[in-house]
């Protein structure tokens, strides 16, 4: 059964959070006028320096999917853009298995057009909850939190760092279910704990949600998605950064917060599991609602 948040706003389709609401013309040879592999462009999502997702259908599926595509003219522009986008299809390829993340269903090059078919979401990303009058229950926010903190656990163990968690980067469906979306600055984690520092960081990302040590020596661990996540939630419980005098953290939720975006990483949890028995200690009812959500659906 799905729950509607008494702030909802209009239907947001998946888009990724590198996207935009502003829709280009189409021309006559644009992808919206044909095939693109196996699938059908229906209609233009959104648009940004990532490429552009389609709403998609596979004609001999009868399956509606959300298309990412990087075309030549994208690559010329940011050489790094393909390094991402191939980045992310190997990464979602191996993490999909998870219900708090993304799944995708196909990956492809069509000509000089590499795409990525992927689940179809209706709802919103938590990034449109930011600024709103009416802010999230915070027995929602925690089932939220702890939903993201379960997906980027499955991300970890898997042997991967996100390192762009931020509101817009997690999307509600309609369902109530968290899917965490954009794995394109994913990194591999070393055994010490750390990336794989053989690949290039930049620091790319939100600095609005990185954490301190990203920002001060480009390191990151499971401890910088921790942070990164922590943040996002203090940012859509509390508002934007200039209104947080005007509305403090529930007290609930508070301590839980704090530890997560401690300026030292040792200060902080070690790892998701350790938050996610935080959550479960302060909220036992959200896990058990999780629990019989879950099971419902079986």
């Amino acid at each position: 059964m799905s729950k509607t948040h008494p702030n909802t706003a209009p239907l947001n389709r998946f888009a990724d959070a590198t996207l935009s609401d502003k829709e280009p013309p189409v021309s006559a040879d644009s992808p919206l006028s044909k095939m693109i592999g196996q699938y059908e462009i229906l209609e233009m999502i959104g648009q940004g320096g990532m490429g552009t997702v389609y709403e998609a259908v596979h004609p001999h599926l009868n399956r509606v999917v959300a298309l990412k595509m990087i075309c030549r003219d994208c690559q010329l522009d940011d050489p790094t853009a393909k390094e991402r986008f191939v980045r992310e299809m190997r990464v979602l390829g191996r993490l999909d298995r998870h219900p708090n993340i993304v799944h995708v269903y196909d990956t492809g090059i069509d000509g000089d057009t590499l795409f990525i078919a992927m689940e179809y979401l209706e709802g919103r990303d938590l990034g449109t909850l930011i600024g709103e009058p009416l802010k999230m229950p915070v027995k929602d926010a925690a089932d939220c939190l702890r939903q993201a903190a379960t997906g980027l656990a499955y991300t970890h163990k898997t042997g991967y760092v996100h390192r762009d968690i931020k509101p817009s980067n997690l999307f509600l469906t309609d369902d109530s279910v968290i899917k965490i979306l954009d794995f394109g600055l994913a990194r591999k984690i070393e055994e010490g704990g750390d990336f794989d520092q053989t690949e290039t960081d930049d620091a790319s990302g939100c600095e609005d949600f990185m954490a301190p040590e990203r920002l001060r020596d480009k390191k990151a661990d499971v401890r910088s998605d921790i942070y990164s996540l922590g943040q996002s939630f203090v940012r859509i419980l509390t508002g934007p950064e200039q209104d947080w005098d005007g509305e403090p953290i529930p007290p609930e939720l508070k301590p839980i917060l704090d530890r997560m975006t401690a300026e030292l990483p040792d200060q902080r949890y070690q790892t998701m599991d350790e938050l996610i028995e935080a959550i479960d200690s302060s909220f036992p009812d959200v896990a058990s609602r999780l629990h019989q959500s879950r099971t419902s659906r079986l």
